[in-house]
């Protein structure tokens, strides 16, 4: 499962420079626009607008933005309320004193963003400090309205005015809200033996972490041998299929084949169960 982790950690690197590469290059010349909702104003950057994130080391001889280490924690949740990854916390830094401050959500959408709501809005203003708004479950203020986002792929940027170039695009974060099981089937048969190893094949359909990730990295297919109490984890091929080796001992073998993605929808009981007895029969 650590490993599993690490390509996640390593996936939503490239999923923060991928969308700072699109920030840039994928609006107009003169101008970036960001769609925006009915009661928010579009978003417009200068044309020669670099994003910190793309400076590298350099950034650290940059005075600090007003608003900075905005992050979400965990970034895939899942706020079905079944008790697996409802919440995820955001925080962030102030690093001057602010008149107004608000945390806005975006979806996105292709090579777009578009406004949903506001997090949390201080009109009054903030102090300097850190900042940590704990159990989020996806809930957002938009035309007087509170309601809870849909599953997708979100940004949420920090604005430290009322103007259109107030919001720091530099500092957003990203989350992922998935509230759906994985779609698999399991081959058959369902296992196949030669000699002491075992072979479960199977495939992945579709799931929204795929669609988003653009791999297998966000899902975790595994056999928990009643026999040894081990568990076998997968290996998948670039179209979802997915192969488990296991050993074959003697007796009454059995594997419950459980498939989660990295929100933990499809947790709880397995998907399937697989058996393979070696008992030699009675004569």
């Amino acid at each position: 499962m650590q490993l599993f982790f690490e390509r996640l950690a390593v996936r939503r690197k490239i999923l923060f420079c991928t969308l700072a590469f699109m920030l840039l290059f994928s609006f107009p010349t003169g101008a970036m626009a960001v769609e925006a909702g009915t009661t928010n104003a579009p978003i417009t950057l200068p044309s020669g607008f670099v994003p910190l994130s793309s400076i590298g080391d350099q950034k650290l001889s940059l005075q600090p933005a007003q608003v900075t280490d905005v992050a979400v924690a965990p970034y895939i949740f899942s706020p079905d309320f079944n008790h697996e990854m409802d919440y995820t916390d955001i925080s962030y830094t102030i690093n001057e004193p602010l008149s107004y401050f608000s945390l806005d959500a975006y979806a996105v959408v292709g090579n777009g963003l578009t406004w949903k709501g506001k997090i949390l809005e201080e009109v009054n203003g903030m102090s300097p400090g850190s900042y940590k708004l704990s159990d989020w479950y996806g809930m957002v203020t938009a035309s007087s309205s509170y309601f809870q986002l849909d599953q997708g792929y979100y940004v949420i940027v920090p604005r430290v005015g009322l103007g259109p170039d107030d919001y720091l695009i530099d500092q957003l974060a990203e989350c992922i809200i998935d509230m759906s099981e994985p779609v698999h089937e399991l081959y058959s048969p369902e296992i196949i033996v030669s000699g002491q190893i075992g072979m479960i094949r199977g495939r992945v359909i579709s799931d929204l972490l795929v669609d988003i990730l653009g791999d297998y990295s966000g899902i975790s297919v595994s056999a928990y041998s009643w026999l040894d109490h081990q568990i076998y984890e997968a290996t998948f091929t670039a179209n979802g299929e997915f192969t488990i080796e296991v050993p074959i001992l003697y007796g009454a073998n059995g594997f419950e084949i459980n498939i989660v993605d990295a929100a933990r929808n499809g947790g709880g009981m397995p998907k399937y169960f697989v058996s393979y007895d070696t008992t030699e029969p009675e004569d």
